[in-house]
């Protein structure tokens, strides 16, 4: 099961040139993920940003759905005997 995450902000754009489109981010804890990785103490958070369109197709009128999540890291401070 998946963490709760530690912040989470949602906008939603409607009816924009025939699209309707949502955009969550998340920012998840990744110390639980990565304890037992040689990343333990390199990654501070874990962002998760899921990006929902709804896309009008002008030949029928119906709505199409097209769905991407991307993810991505924050670094911590690394003590310096990491880059030697």
């Amino acid at each position: 099961m998946e963490n709760a995450p530690l912040t989470r902000h949602e906008t939603i754009n409607a009816n924009k040139r025939t699209r309707h489109e949502s955009r969550t981010v998340e920012v998840f804890e990744a110390a639980p993920a990565l304890e037992k990785t040689t990343w333990n103490g390199l990654i501070a958070r874990i962002i998760k940003v899921t990006r929902s369109t709804l896309i009008r197709r002008a030949n029928d009128g119906m709505w199409g759905r097209l769905t991407r999540i991307m993810h991505g890291h924050e670094l911590s401070a690394a003590p310096s005997a990491v880059f030697v």
